[in-house]
C-alpha cells in the first residue's frame, strides 16, 4: 500500500507499467505522469509516500536483523520519532 494510491490508481499504474510499477516509482518517478490522472502534485505525493515507506521498511529490516520481532519493531517505530533524515544519516550526523 502506498499512500495516495487507491484501487483505481493502482489499476491505472499496473495497466501502464505492469510488474515494473515499483521500479518506476523508485527509479524514474517522472514517468508517473504517463498515467491518466496523475499530474505533478499527485506524482510528488506518491514519490514522497514511497520514500517515507522506504525508510520504514529499512528500519523494520534493521530491527529484524538484530532479533527484534515484527510486532515489537512496529511498536518501537510507533513510539519513536525517527525522521527519514535521522534514519538515513544516523543521529550524530543529523544534528
Amino acid at each position: 500500500m502506498i499512500r495516495g494510491i487507491g484501487p483505481i490508481y493502482a489499476s491505472k499504474l499496473v495497466a501502464v507499467f505492469g510488474d515494473q510499477v515499483f521500479e518506476v516509482i523508485e527509479q524514474s518517478p517522472e514517468h508517473l505522469r504517463e498515467v491518466p490522472g496523475i499530474g505533478p502534485v499527485r506524482g510528488q505525493r506518491i514519490r514522497q509516500a514511497w520514500a517515507d515507506q522506504k525508510v520504514v521498511r529499512e528500519i523494520m529490516v534493521f530491527l529484524n536483523s538484530h532479533g527484534v520481532g515484527t510486532a515489537r519493531a512496529v511498536r518501537i517505530k510507533r513510539k519513536s520519532r525517527i525522521s527519514a533524515s535521522c534514519a538515513t544519516y544516523g543521529p550524530a550526523e543529523h544534528q
